[in-house]
């Protein structure tokens, strides 16, 4: 699918789509990744665009003094370039199947290492409950991760934190806690308990 070509949109900041690293050949051109795209798409959306930075290029040679081409004028031929690049990658057969499955694997990183933040937190009390369990693996089908690999990861952070799985407190159930830590009768009875050599 391609959105059309807005100049005025473009005049007003889109054209940093252009130039800005991070961007896709997809955003660059105004395209949906996600769609059905064709040659003659892609060759059209880049032509809306690269006529646009041809003219503010000629403007600027020409000695056109406003402060949109002072800002610009800079990013010209790092714009035509990205653009150019854009095209060819996208109606070229091969070139888009391949930076399709690029972009498929950062995707999936970034996901990963998004969810590695969330199981880490989870587990810095080193106990994962049922529910916490749950919720990771949610986290991790809303970022696309697949749960094979959300699970993989979840077992790898527990051995790393010395994690363990353990009932969920609101069932009933008790938690394993620290065997090192002294017994207190009554769930609700807190005391003071005194050592030989400390207070």
């Amino acid at each position: 699918m391609v959105e059309p070509f807005d100049a005025d949109e473009y005049w007003r900041g889109g054209w940093r789509t252009a130039v800005e690293k991070q961007l896709t050949h997809y955003e660059r051109l105004g395209l949906n990744a996600q769609g059905h795209i064709t040659a003659s798409e892609v060759a059209a959306a880049y032509r809306a665009r690269a006529n646009w930075w041809r003219q503010r290029g000629a403007q600027a040679h020409g000695g056109k003094n406003n402060p949109l081409i002072a800002e610009i004028a800079p990013f010209i031929t790092t714009a035509e370039e990205n653009l150019q690049l854009a095209s060819v990658v996208l109606r070229d057969v091969d070139r888009k199947s391949a930076y399709d499955l690029q972009l498929e694997r950062e995707i999936s990183r970034a996901g990963e290492e998004k969810l590695l933040d969330f199981i880490r937190f989870t587990l810095r009390d080193k106990i994962l409950t049922p529910i916490e369990k749950n919720d990771l693996l949610n986290e991790a089908h809303a970022l696309g991760v697949q749960r094979e690999r959300a699970e993989e990861l979840i077992l790898h952070e527990m051995k790393q934190a010395g994690a363990v799985e353990a009932n969920d407190p609101s069932a009933g159930i008790p938690v394993r806690h620290d065997e090192n830590a002294p017994v207190v009768a009554g769930a609700d009875s807190p005391r003071l308990v005194l050592g030989q050599t400390s207070f």
